[in-house]
């Protein structure tokens, strides 16, 4: 894993391009050209496993944001910039490969600006075919269909729209044009093809729906509304081996490569199939709760460093919090989400790499309950950069840890080593966290309370 930090901007949503030459019902020639032999060139990286990270220029990026690669999908969300030519720039792309040949594009044109409204959505209504010996722009990109939206735009390093002021929102639209393209390509031959997409508009504020089939495999990809946000993918049936239960997509550079599928796995599997891992109770951390009810802290803008299935992450926003909660197991967000939403909470869920985040800006609060006593043995000192990273002068920190030497749990003087130099010590209590099926053991742990310098 990366200790180098990455700034994010964005969220995942859906999958698109158009040509230079591109002019449907009105709309302006974007700058930028999409070839055929792009295409098969992204089919090719994404399709396999590499320890290395693929390159921003080879995607069509100059900067990437977000990454990952699995056995049935492989993701890449990068930044364009506005040094595109034409009066529409590419901003933004998002590419999503369903392996082994389908892959959506999701563009976001538009002058500079930090914040905008999308004005208008274009889509194709089905895949377009690009051969292997085709060359140029793919035919086809004439055929989007066009929805006039007002869909959001927050801010780029985290904020959703929905958060900023009124006077923002005035700001953004006088100064940002927004176009947003989702365009699907099978690469390949056309004989024998069976891609087939749906496209469903949101309605009621619920979010944009994908629905591609790929010889006997479906899937569906939810595009939020607000372009910065991640989205989610899912089989379009459970049941099947082979099933992807709703999951979130990448919020950052993700673990790659066979080392980095291993640990992904490690952590990710121990949530399947309903299970329960034994250091995620399903109860509140009661030295958190403490906190809360004493005073210590009070409602403001949190991240959770390790979250899991979100029982925490849950509380804090029933008590007023905002929450953002972090972790690198997707089945989990997965189980956390859809806990959230029956407690009728908010939480930004987030599925990143604790030592390579994206740029989310500072907190007010970072809680950690058993993230930083694993972590900090694969890399203490990315970690602590992690921490200075999401924090500012006067940020509080509440971690609580296993009392032991060694993976999972630390010692005092290992806690005194790593956060010294950037963090005062509030507090540094023994405690007892509760482990085990509905939290039926105790042992031995630290409650740490630290604050930035």
């Amino acid at each position: 894993m990366s200790s180098s930090s990455v700034r994010w901007l964005v969220r995942v949503v859906g999958i698109a391009c158009l040509a230079s030459s591109l002019a449907v019902a009105g709309e302006p020639p974007h700058g930028e050209r999409l070839r055929a032999e792009d295409l098969r060139a992204w089919q090719e990286r994404l399709a396999r496993f590499d320890e290395a990270t693929p390159k921003p220029e080879l995607l069509g990026f100059e900067r990437l944001i977000a990454y990952e690669e699995n056995a049935v999908f492989a993701y890449a969300f990068g930044e364009r910039g506005a040094a595109g030519a034409g009066d529409s720039p590419l901003r933004f792309r998002r590419v999503l490969l369903i392996k082994p040949r389908l892959l959506v594009v999701d563009d976001l044109w538009g002058k500079p600006g930090p914040r905008g409204t999308i004005r208008r959505v274009g889509w194709t209504a089905e895949p377009i075919v690009v051969a292997p010996e085709s060359q140029g722009v793919p035919a086809g990109l004439d055929q989007l269909r066009w929805q006039e939206t007002n869909d959001p735009v927050g801010d780029l390093r985290g904020t959703p729209a929905a958060q900023t002021s009124a006077a923002e929102a005035e700001t953004a639209e006088s100064s940002a044009n927004l176009t947003r393209t989702v365009c699907l390509f099978v690469v390949g031959e056309a004989s024998g093809a069976s891609e087939s997409v749906s496209f469903e508009s949101p309605t009621d504020g619920a979010d944009w729906k994908l629905t591609v089939r790929t010889g006997d495999r479906g899937l569906v990809v939810e595009l939020p509304r607000d372009y910065v946000e991640p989205g989610w993918i899912a089989s379009a049936e459970e049941g099947s081996g082979a099933s992807i239960s709703r999951r979130a997509l990448p919020a950052g550079i993700l673990p790659h490569g066979q080392q980095g599928q291993q640990l992904i796995e490690r952590w990710d599997r121990a949530y399947r199939g309903q299970q329960r891992p034994g250091w995620d109770t399903g109860l509140i951390a009661e030295d958190l709760k403490r906190a809360v009810v004493e005073g210590h802290i009070k409602p403001c803008r949190v991240v959770e460093l390790g979250c899991g299935s979100g029982t925490n992450a849950i509380y804090l926003a029933s008590q007023g919090f905002d929450v953002t909660a972090i972790d690198v197991a997707p089945t989990a967000l997965g189980i956390a989400d859809a806990k959230a939403r029956k407690a009728g909470v908010r939480v930004r869920w987030l599925l990143a790499d604790v030592l390579n985040l994206p740029d989310l800006g500072t907190f007010d609060l970072v809680f950690d309950r058993g993230c930083y006593h694993n972590v900090r043995y694969a890399d203490a000192a990315g970690f602590v950069e992690s921490m200075r990273g999401l924090s500012r002068p006067g940020t509080r920190a509440l971690i609580v840890s296993l009392n032991r030497a060694g993976p999972p749990g630390v010692i005092e003087q290992t806690m005194r080593d790593d956060f010294s130099a950037s963090f005062d010590f509030v507090w540094l209590k023994e405690s007892e966290i509760q482990t085990g099926p509905d939290g039926a053991q105790r042992r031995p742990s630290w409650s740490l309370m630290l604050q930035r310098k």
